[in-house]
């Protein structure tokens, strides 16, 4: 079976899946993979400024339209927040913002980090309670990665990867190899990943 890889832009990084199989059914997969990743890309994206997560970021007090699946990683984020007593926050994206790591979308003055109780969440909508900025990178990345694998399982494709920019998981047959990339420019190799995250 032929080896398939494709990559585009998503997510704030560069988004790659590979998979093993017959070329055209294997390549509509990869395809249907992209799409669900980029449907998660159009709604919690902090670099797109037309993202459901920017409208959100922007209107703070107001209920903004979120998708089903922009919902349910805000619900799995604020469940996290609650669990570890906020050490994991996605509501630091002010703070971010003002060291240079995120994009500013706005000039509107902002909390440089909220906790979990600052985002509030009925069917169909959020919003936020105060003036934080929401940032989902830490788990929408995961989120996307796992959404397509399980995608390209229903689809056939019996072995591949996606990594989107270091989320990265692989299944099947394939053993992919994990290299470090140095301050240099060399690679170093880090040994092999089957059947993992």
């Amino acid at each position: 079976m032929a080896e398939v890889r494709r990559m585009r832009p998503l997510l704030g990084t560069y988004v790659e899946i590979g998979a093993h199989g017959p070329g055209a059914t294997t390549q509509r997969a990869i395809n249907a993979a992209f799409s669900v990743i980029e449907a998660i890309h159009t709604s919690l994206s902090f670099q797109d400024p037309d993202s459901e997560l920017s409208r959100l970021n922007r209107t703070p007090g107001q209920w903004v339209s979120v998708s089903r699946i922009g919902l349910r990683v805000l619900q799995l984020s604020r469940a996290i927040g609650v669990a570890s007593g906020e050490r994991f926050n996605c509501t630091v994206g002010g703070q971010m913002v003002r060291w240079g790591a995120l994009p500013e979308h706005t000039a509107d003055v902002r909390i440089d980090i909220g906790n979990a109780q600052d985002i509030e969440i009925r069917p169909g909508a959020a919003r936020l309670r105060r003036a934080v900025l929401v940032t989902l990178d830490g788990i929408a990345k995961g989120f996307a990665v796992d959404r397509a694998i399980t995608l390209l399982i229903r689809r056939g494709v019996s072995s591949g990867w996606v990594n989107a920019g270091g989320d990265l998981r692989v299944y099947g047959d394939k053993r992919l190899e994990i290299v470090r990339r140095e301050l240099n420019g060399s690679l170093q190799p880090l040994g092999y990943l089957q059947n993992g995250a």
